[in-house]
């Protein structure tokens, strides 16, 4: 069995989840095509929060086994 950070990052999409400060959010695919609009939006002083996607514990046990955990 692996530790949780291993099947966290295993079932985890890669994606980017940018909120910039005027309130939009945008889910950026961690893909090179993308990166320049990364890099577009921190330049620019637009990115106010990013964070990858990074699945619970729970949300991998209900990809794996189809049930949730109660």
């Amino acid at each position: 069995m692996d530790k949780p950070e291993v099947l966290r990052y295993k079932y985890s999409t890669h994606a980017f989840h940018v909120e910039t400060f005027d309130g939009k959010t945008f889910v950026i695919e961690n893909e090179a095509g993308n990166a320049d609009r990364i890099r577009d939006l921190i330049a620019k002083g637009q990115v106010k929060s990013m964070h990858t996607d990074n699945p619970t514990l729970g949300q991998v046990f209900l990809k794996v086994t189809g049930k949730e955990l109660v």
